[in-house]
């Protein structure tokens, strides 16, 4: 019966939804039932339709402790299945996976798809087993391993082969090229995408091809042979028109709108945006909209036809006043669709969520008004999902992987990125104010960088925990896990590899940099971006010395390095030359300033909840214009928010964070004492830490301060 209900909802998913609300006791006491009679394949079915209930609902912890519950009968004590209970088993864990995917907990995921990977080739079940090992492919893929993720894949084609598994083969063979294209080994790509649009015609997969036609426009606009990718985004536009895709189409019109901005063809680009708008709109895709618009107003803007509109009213939603931000809602309502900004809407979007319920229901009808049905219903569909799900998403303890979250640093960015073709850099700061996170940060923007002179590999390598020994195994295999490079039979490091001498790590660098010579359209720039570095105080002087030739030597004309740390050490027991001197630059990283500070706190929740007057100001002179602590005092806010079934967060919620964010400060403020052999400077630079810190604190209190005066009049 649940079997048959989760069927439905590929036809029908609201009368499904609704069938399954009101048969929910039910299918909670049949479940108990088939537990109790052993009818493992009734409990499967069960199961198949409560999920659909639960996870559609938001009810992820139910759902999990179900199946934690449901697992006590199927397993033995070393989580091994009860006989006659290995398809439930493998049922179960294939939920549990869903579940990992959906919280991109990655490291849960491959644990539970490397026992089901086991399972199937214990039990000689090929086609699961290559489904598997795809699978785990798929989440190296995610997490930028891209060798570990050709090695699953490999594996995974392997089989397909094997067993006439030509659909399998063909979409392995497109992972295989995006791994390429990520890589930019764009000509390598193309033959793996090549291969499998060969397939997907044999076995007439249209939207397959579609797809990959899609992707082989990507790498040619990539390496700005527009008319090639014209071409192939043409072919894959008609499969999509002939297959009804829109959601297909309007990605395509898309990018055959920014090739031919790219080139200058505003009128055509125009065309593409405005189709693929169009269709956004019916669909209700609410970023794919955002996006083209933005696209569309760029254009718009630099041909000098239209200005940016009612910039006035925009800020106005921002002022203290009530009454105001309730006239420029309703102004901006009046504002005819076609001219109101993306800034404008996305104003609007924050403001039904403003303390005062005049100010919501004002903006709430101005946005009915600019956004076609189906956008707004879209929105507030989103946002009650949200509050359902307890959406929280502030980071405090990892770095920043997402654009969405990374705010201000723009000055440190410029700085590096206009001089790292042929400069090393040193970032350096206290602990926890965002070293890593620019990083990753360089890393995206060094690989979505077309127009440098040169063709970027950024590698980035944590040192924690990397001992002097691993040293060079861990920068080549990191190194190979990015750059594209000769066959691993004519490297000597290996997977694995205990033994890799710092002979052997210039032998192989020489072979990837001539291979990379040879293959990049461009002459190829290895960035090495290494975070942790401290690391190298407890190294030999000898390996630093190493270290240096590769920026220094005969291999510099391909390597530069973006370090991040917090202290190098300056002295050493030699008369030669510090071991560091190749660093051309060091920049100290600084807590946000006050604008950007509160950028951090205010956008990233934009639109699903607010802020209580005063919280943010509390939260700026508590945190000291600290990322990290700005980062937990939010997180600890929204969470005490959403444990009391509220949208605002209150000032007493900060309040509350304080206790626990307040015994994380002292971590951020080591003494000077204890990091190792510091030149008077740094020496000098920690101790000015604390006192800075409280200067920063005091400003931004009294900003604040400042702030509510003048809302106060």
């Amino acid at each position: 019966m649940g079997r048959q209900w989760a069927q439905t909802f590929q036809t029908n998913p609201q009368r499904a939804l609704s069938l399954l609300s009101a048969e929910e006791n039910n299918l909670t006491h049949a479940l108990h039932l088939a537990r109790r009679h052993e009818r493992w394949s009734d409990v499967q079915g069960i199961l198949e339709g409560l999920k659909r209930l639960l996870t559609t609902q938001g009810r992820w912890v139910e759902w999990e402790q179900l199946l934690a519950d449901v697992n006590t009968v199927v397993t033995d004590a070393d989580g091994k299945p009860l006989s006659g209970r290995e398809v439930l088993w493998v049922a179960l864990l294939e939920h549990h996976q869903h579940i990992a995917h959906a919280r991109r907990d990655f490291e849960a995921e491959e644990t539970i798809l490397r026992q089901l990977e086991e399972y199937y080739e214990h039990i000689e079940d090929n086609d699961q087993q290559a489904v598997a090992l795809h699978n785990l492919g798929n989440i190296a893929f995610e997490r930028h391993q891209f060798r570990e993720a050709g090695r699953w894949y490999r594996q995974s084609m392997t089989i397909k082969e094997c067993i006439g598994d030509v659909p399998g083969q063909a979409i392995t063979l497109y992972q295989l090229g995006r791994i390429a294209e990520e890589r930019r080994q764009f000509k390598e790509a193309g033959r793996w995408y090549q291969q499998s649009l060969t397939l997907e015609k044999r076995i007439r997969n249209a939207s397959g091809q579609a797809m990959t036609l899609h992707r082989l426009g990507r790498i040619a606009e990539k390496r700005r042979q527009f008319a090639e990718a014209e071409r192939w985004y043409r072919q894959s536009l008609a499969i999509k028109e002939r297959l009804s895709d829109e959601q297909g189409q309007a990605m395509t019109l898309h990018q055959l709108g920014s090739i031919a901005e790219e080139q200058g063809q505003f009128v055509e680009a125009e065309r593409c945006y405005h189709r693929a708008i169009a269709i956004f709109e019916r669909l209700g895709d609410i970023d794919g909209h955002t996006n083209t618009r933005r696209r569309l107003e760029r254009i718009v803007q630099q041909r000098g036809r239209v200005a940016e509109p009612l910039p006035g009213l925009v800020e106005a939603l921002k002022s203290a006043n009530a009454d105001l931000r309730v006239a420029a809602a309703r102004a901006l309502g009046e504002v005819p669709p076609s001219s109101a900004s993306q800034a404008a809407i996305d104003a609007l979007k924050g403001a039904i969520q403003d303390a005062d319920a005049e100010v919501r229901r004002a903006a709430a009808g101005a946005l009915q008004r600019l956004l076609p049905q189906t956008l707004y219903e879209q929105l507030l569909s989103t946002i009650e999902t949200a509050r359902r799900e307890g959406y929280n998403p502030y980071i405090a303890g990892g770095p920043v992987h997402e654009d969405r979250m990374f705010f201000g640093r723009e000055a440190v960015l410029a700085a590096i990125l206009n001089t790292i073709h042929n400069n090393s850099v040193l970032i350096y700061g206290e602990r926890r104010i965002g070293k890593t996170s620019i990083l990753h940060k360089l890393r995206r923007a060094l690989q979505q960088r077309d127009d440098a002179p040169g063709a970027f590999f950024p590698v980035f390598v944590s040192l924690q925990g990397v001992s002097e020994g691993e040293f060079f195994a861990t920068l080549v295999e990191r190194i190979l896990d990015v750059c594209p490079h000769p066959p691993g039979d004519t490297l000597r490091y290996y997977s694995g590899s205990t033994s890799y001498s710092y002979a052997s790590f210039q032998r192989d660098m020489q072979r990837v940099t001539q291979y990379l010579v040879g293959t990049s359209p461009r002459p190829p720039k290895i960035v090495l971006l290494l975070d942790e570095v401290d690391t190298f105080n407890d190294y030999s002087l000898t390996t630093n010395l190493r270290l240096r030739d590769l920026f220094t030597g005969p291999l510099h004309p391909y390597f530069t390095a973006v370090m991040s740390g917090y202290a190098l050490r300056e002295t050493w027991p030699t008369q030669a030359s510090p071991p560091f001197n190749y660093l051309s630059q060091r920049i100290k990283i600084e807590p946000l300033d006050a604008a950007t500070a509160r950028q951090l706190i205010e956008e990233p929740v934009r639109g699903w909840y607010r802020y209580e007057t005063g919280a943010v100001g509390r939260i700026l002179a508590l945190s000291e214009l600290r990322p990290f602590l700005i980062q937990k005092f939010c997180l600890e806010a929204v969470n005490r928010m959403l444990q009391q079934g509220r949208q605002q967060i209150l000032l007493e919620d900060v309040e509350a964070a304080a206790v626990i964010v307040e015994a994380l400060k002292a971590s951020l403020h080591p003494q000077a004492d204890g990091v190792k052999d510091l030149s008077p400077e740094q020496r000098r630079m920690v101790e000015l830490e604390q006192a800075n810190a409280t200067l920063q604190a005091r400003i931004a209190e009294l900003e604040a301060r400042l702030n509510t005066l003048a809302q106060r009049r």
